[in-house]
């Protein structure tokens, strides 16, 4: 009785990672890639991916109120989730372009898809080169990365 305590509880403190963040392994990236869209399309902000935000037609008609704010509820969701599985370095690949993430995402499809050896040297230096005080904020870093 005492052992399937232990196996229970061992079991519980054992963190199981389904879903690693996408960190300087660049041939992770394609499974990353999968799973991050399979992720986003649970979530329903997948669209806030592949498009851009909408703007006013050219014939200056309006854009509806209730569109814009549905993008930018599924914007913030895809960016969080996103964020949420980066390791360090895609972390400071995607710092400029926090806000968007159809922004985010071609940034990391820019840097992944890059496979030359002074891409991977630069992806393995940046988090190297980042500099913070004590009293830095995490969201101005990123704001001026």
């Amino acid at each position: 009785m005492q052992h399937q305590y232990e196996l229970r509880s061992k079991m519980a403190n054992d963190k199981i990672i389904a879903f690693p963040p996408l960190d300087a392994k660049l041939e992770y990236y394609s499974d990353w890639v999968v799973r991050m869209q399979i992720k986003l399309e649970e979530k329903l902000c997948y669209y806030a991916v592949e498009h851009d935000p909408p703007v006013a037609d050219a014939d200056g008609e309006e854009l509806d109120p209730e569109i814009l704010a549905d993008f930018n509820q599924q914007n913030n969701k895809a960016h969080a989730q996103i964020a949420k599985h980066l390791g360090p370095y895609a972390l400071n690949i995607i710092k400029p372009y926090i806000h968007l993430a159809t922004a985010m995402w071609e940034a990391l499809r820019m840097a992944y898809s890059n496979k030359s050896a002074s891409n991977q040297a630069n992806l393995l230096v940046k988090p190297l080169t980042t500099k913070m005080s004590e009293s830095d904020a995490i969201e101005n870093l990123c704001n001026h990365g």
